[in-house]
This record gives C-alpha cells, sequence and structure tokens, in this order.
C-alpha cells in the first residue's frame, strides 16, 4: 500500500485537505507556525508558489504531503544506515 492510498483512506478519500487540518494532525503545529516554517524553509514542504500567498486558507493536496511522507522517511533511513555503519565501524 502507498502513502497516498493510505492518506486517501484515512481522510474518506479526500483528495485534500485543510491546511490547517494538516499542521495540526501531520506536524503538531498551528497553523501560523507551519506557514512561517515553510516559508522560512525550516520546513520544505512543496506547495505551488500563489499558495504561498494564502497558506492558511488553502487545501493541500495529499499528493503533496504524500510525497513529503516518503521523503522525510528516504532521507532518514538514509541516516538510519549510516548511523549503523558508523557504529558498526567503531565496534571493529
Amino acid at each position: 500500500m502507498t502513502t497516498l492510498m493510505l492518506l486517501l483512506a484515512r481522510h474518506d478519500g479526500q483528495e485534500d485537505i485543510p491546511f490547517s487540518q494538516m499542521a495540526r494532525e501531520y506536524f503538531g503545529l498551528k497553523p501560523e507556525a507551519l506557514e512561517r516554517k515553510i516559508k522560512r524553509g525550516t520546513i520544505q514542504f512543496d506547495l505551488p508558489s500563489n499558495n504561498l500567498k494564502v497558506i492558511r486558507s488553502s487545501r493541500v493536496p495529499l499528493t503533496i504531503l504524500a510525497r513529503y511522507i516518503q521523503d522525510r522517511r528516504s532521507a532518514a533511513a538514509i541516516r538510519m544506515e549510516e548511523f549503523i555503519h558508523t557504529a558498526e565501524g567503531e565496534r571493529l
């Protein structure tokens, strides 16, 4: 099952969700805080540039959220692999 399919199932087949809902459920932040982090670049979230002007009142396509989650997972897997190899090297 893909991340997108899981998100679609979680949100009753809706293709997008309100930004405020996404901020609370997936980032544990208030919408204003998430908006600031995205605009500052602290959180790399691929929203179309026209949505950045009215980000808190927008709806976020689940495809974008799924891509963000998958990218974060891939980055974490790479860091974990590096950590394991470093730890193994220290034991030798």
